[in-house]
């Protein structure tokens, strides 16, 4: 399943392990749902994986920017589930 998600991308990042490009997002979003408002204040930070190629694509990227990604739901250690992010949306 893939979706749009719009969300303030506070940075992004890549590293080689093994040989293998990652890349990580870090995000930021205002809280949705009555728990959230009740757990949090400000923004929900997260970080989040990504497609390698988005580093690239986002090399104009030097401030917080407002952005929508198409993404997937990737599974997480302990039943968590987080965004994967795609590409951008234009």
């Amino acid at each position: 399943m893939q979706f749009q998600l719009t969300v303030l991308c506070l940075g992004i990042h890549r590293h080689s392990l093994e040989g293998h490009d990652q890349c990580y997002a870090v995000i930021a979003r205002q809280p949705a749902t009555d728990e959230e408002r009740d757990q949090h204040r400000g923004y929900l930070v997260q970080q989040v994986t990504a497609e390698p190629r988005l580093f690239e694509q986002m090399a104009w990227l030097d401030t917080p920017a407002e952005l929508s990604f198409l993404c997937t739901i990737s599974a997480e250690p302990g039943g968590h589930y987080r965004p994967h992010l795609l590409s951008l949306c234009h």
